[in-house]
């Protein structure tokens, strides 16, 4: 029963894990954050990026963090944040900004810039106008 068993332990600890092609999936990872790039407006679901990076969601999730550094929902949240940053130097009101941006609303909108920004929108554009001067 021994050999048995240590037949069956040596059977599976030499299975070959799949090698995963590192290009394509920082191809497939570039595509995802050009997906979100283009779409930060809206609502952008897992189960739709996926389906633009042909991963599994997990895979995403893991690919994305590995490679960019960041969940595909906090890259798509610095997106947002720095296109209000743009919107905010050219005079855009905040609720513009905020519907804008994709957010769903002032509020939301407010705390993950100050998380982000280190102070809320209205605080950010006199500090930038004052620095410019």
């Amino acid at each position: 029963m021994l050999s048995a068993f240590g037949e069956v332990v040596q059977h599976h600890t030499n299975v070959r894990l799949k090698n995963r092609n590192p290009k394509a999936e920082h191809h497939k990872v570039r595509r995802a954050k050009k997906f979100l790039i283009e779409n930060h407006r809206r609502v952008i679901t897992l189960k739709e990026l996926t389906g633009v990076a042909e991963f599994s969601p997990y895979h995403l999730l893991r690919s994305f963090r590995s490679i960019v550094g960041l969940t595909p929902h906090d890259f798509l949240i610095q997106i947002r944040v720095e296109r209000a940053k743009r919107l905010l130097r050219i005079g855009n009101t905040i609720s513009d900004i905020a519907v804008d941006t994709g957010f769903v609303d002032q509020a939301h909108f407010t705390r993950r810039f100050k998380a982000i920004v280190g102070v809320t929108p209205g605080q950010y554009l006199p500090s930038r106008m004052y620095r410019m001067r």
